[in-house]
């Protein structure tokens, strides 16, 4: 899952700029990735959930006109 296709994408942004010395900074890039992961995956889980919610109607569209013609 961290090394998808942004790492691909990272790679070949790599090569295609003909700088192949920049791929030794792809570790940085996988831990700076994992730790991203690891925080959204916290916060998610941290959203606390109503179960007794309470479900708000949608207001109707009127038909008629207000307007007399």
């Amino acid at each position: 899952m961290l090394i998808g296709a942004p790492m691909l994408v990272a790679v070949a942004a790599i090569l295609i700029n003909g700088r192949p010395a920049a791929l030794l900074g792809l570790p940085e890039y996988i831990l700076f990735r994992a730790m991203r992961a690891w925080f959204t995956l916290e916060s998610v889980l941290t959203i606390p959930i109503n179960r007794r919610a309470k479900s708000f109607r949608q207001p109707s569209l009127s038909t008629q006109s207000d307007a007399s013609p």
